[in-house]
C-alpha cells in the first residue's frame, strides 16, 4: 500500500503529501487510535480513510486524491 501511495505521490509532482504513521512507533499508537483506524494498512486523505487493507491500483489512487485537490 505504500509503494501505491508513493507512486501516486511521485505522478502529482509534489501537489500532495505522503504522511506515514507507523503503528510500531510509540507516539504512533495514540494518534492512529484517535483516528479510529481500525485496519492496517490505511489510507487516509485529508483526514478521511480512502482505503483500508486494500490496496487500490495507480490510476483509482490518483483520480481519488486528484477529487480532493479539487474540492
Amino acid at each position: 500500500m505504500k509503494d501505491a501511495a508513493q507512486r501516486a505521490v511521485r505522478e502529482l509532482g509534489g501537489r500532495v503529501e505522503l504522511v506515514e504513521y507507523k503503528f510500531t512507533e510509540k507516539e504512533n499508537v495514540a494518534r492512529v487510535v484517535k483516528m479510529g483506524v481500525q485496519k492496517l494498512p490505511s489510507i487516509y486523505i485529508n483526514g478521511e480513510l480512502k482505503y483500508s487493507s486494500l490496496i487500490p491500483s495507480n490510476r483509482e489512487l490518483v483520480d481519488e486524491i486528484k477529487r480532493h485537490l479539487e474540492e
